[in-house]
């Protein structure tokens, strides 16, 4: 990967097209930001983890657990699931934007939540990570504050994120002595072999800027210009017919040298349950739960 030149503190924003900056306007009124709460989709299934919002042809998703800092556990995998079928079947929907209620992205998964309660047989994260990656309409992330583990993987797997420039992120999986399954093919696919190989060894926390020269995220604004960059961003995806934009999607993932193929991922999330268990990792999620150093970590 070509290494990028740090990038201003405050980016200047590119000009957009006439079109563009119409269609950006008439998709989304400068007082009411798709980003903001908007009216809910007709008939739209009930959630208590999530909301689903739908303005101007296009969806909102927002996790909604800020008690837990929007940690994802088996209930909000199957509402996102669910709330990806009602956008799918709704052809008005042109674009969707992942985003986040309360001041961070997502702590990514709820590791305090028993593992009888994953055992279900609902959709897993490497599930909803291959449906965002494989959706047909496109996904902007919408990122503020922290995104840690899967959260980043999530926004790995949208096909453009937006981030703050107070935002934070961390692979910091093998600090509870786990190895990241799900999160690292995306993350690799993201920012590339040798970041990936610091980052998700690591489990070090990085910078908005360091994000954006990775790759991860595309544009870093202030959080007061995150809506509109945002929204003149759906501006421009409306402009591209709606069964080209499904077509080129799959285009550029058949070019990637090494697509998420289903073994791929299989393969993947071998790793993280080997290592899930295991007496470390008991050690890792008990330390983590009881707010205290692992038993691997030197004491002085």
């Amino acid at each position: 990967m070509a290494t990028r030149s740090t990038p201003p503190k405050k980016p200047t924003k590119p000009t957009r097209p006439t079109k563009a900056t119409k269609a950006s306007r008439s998709t989304t009124p400068s007082r009411r930001p798709a980003t903001r709460r908007t009216r809910a989709v007709p008939a739209a299934p009930s959630f208590t983890t999530i909301e689903l919002a739908c303005a101007h042809g296009v969806a909102v998703l927002w996790l909604d657990r800020q008690a837990v800092r929007n940690a994802f556990d088996s209930t909000m995998l199957a509402e996102l699931s669910r709330a990806l079928d009602t956008i799918e079947r709704d052809a008005s929907v042109r674009a969707v934007v992942l985003a986040a209620r309360g001041p961070v992205f997502s702590a990514g998964a709820d590791i305090k939540e028993p593992l009888t309660a994953r055992a279900k047989g609902g959709p897993t994260l490497s599930d909803l990570l291959a449906r965002l990656d494989t959706f047909p309409r496109p996904v902007v992330a919408r990122v503020q504050g922290s995104a840690f583990g899967g959260a980043v993987a999530l926004i790995a797997a949208c096909d453009i994120a937006v981030a703050d420039t107070a935002a934070e992120f961390s692979i910091g999986e093998v600090r509870l002595g786990i190895a990241p399954g799900a999160v690292a093919p995306y993350v690799v696919r993201a920012i590339g072999t040798q970041a990936a190989r610091r980052y998700c060894l690591t489990g070090e926390r990085f910078g908005a800027s360091e994000a954006w020269r990775l790759g991860l995220v595309h544009e870093i604004v202030t959080t007061g210009e995150l809506d509109a960059t945002v929204n003149a961003l759906l501006g421009d995806l409306v402009q591209g017919g709606p069964n080209a934009i499904a077509l080129t999607k799959q285009l550029v993932a058949s070019l990637d040298a090494q697509p998420l193929s289903a073994a791929t991922m299989r393969a993947a999330n071998r790793f993280h349950h080997v290592s899930r268990d295991t007496a470390e990792a008991a050690e890792g999620l008990a330390a983590f739960r009881e707010r205290r150093p692992p038993a691997w970590v030197p004491n002085d």
